[in-house]
């Protein structure tokens, strides 16, 4: 459970460091100054305990802009322990893959595009003039952190979302990193696994209510 910690409190960091996020500490755990249109706050946990489970559910409750997230292979007894709290997402993966250099030529006529911030890297493919496809990575140390992986609904199933990922991933090489993390939806993750990504834990988010 250690490793398991420590791999996951790693990608929170590369997370907020891909957005570019402040993070402090609530009872040990990250807790992430998100300030986005769906929330203020997420705090994430990696299988505490139902005991300190409830503890952290006390910061986030009655609160409607705060999340809190917990990482574990059976989520069902931090669905008991949350009691009073609104379920936001139950079906999303944390999952990891040493990077490997991999080839996805850009098909159809699309136009990519970057924007690079030191270590930190959004990689755009527009067609016809919209944006088709989109990520983001930011590199900590050996780790890359991947973010907002996103084909629009007009060009699913081309293999836009391979390509940008084989982008990004040469990119994060290039920078240094050897190992990837993130945390993918539903169909996301059948994507990674096909690349060869491994799902480490369940995720489950919930909001103040």
């Amino acid at each position: 459970m250690t490793d398991d910690r420590e791999t996951a409190i790693r990608w929170v960091r590369g997370w907020a460091h891909v957005r570019d996020l402040t993070v402090e500490t609530v009872d040990g755990w990250p807790l992430v100054h998100v300030d986005s249109a769906s929330r203020d706050t997420e705090i994430v946990c990696v299988d505490p305990g139902r005991s300190a489970f409830a503890t952290l559910a006390e910061h986030v409750a009655g609160d409607a802009r705060a999340m809190l997230t917990v990482l574990a292979d059976d989520l069902d007894p931090y669905r008991d322990v949350a009691s009073g709290l609104r379920v936001d997402r139950d079906d999303e993966t944390f999952m990891t893959a040493p990077l490997t250099p991999s080839e996805s030529s850009l098909l159809g006529g699309g136009s990519p595009r970057w924007l690079v911030d030191g270590s930190r890297a959004t990689y755009c493919v527009d067609v016809d003039g919209r944006l088709a496809a989109e990520g983001s990575v930011g590199v900590l140390g050996t780790d890359a952190v991947f973010d907002r992986i996103e084909t629009s609904p007009d060009h699913r199933r081309r293999g836009l979302g391979r390509h940008v990922m084989a982008t990004l991933t040469s990119w994060a090489m290039s920078e240094g990193a050897t190992a990837g993390l993130l945390v993918a939806s539903v169909e996301g993750a059948a994507l990674y696994r096909s690349l060869g990504w491994d799902a480490q834990s369940s995720v489950l988010s919930l909001m103040g209510a």
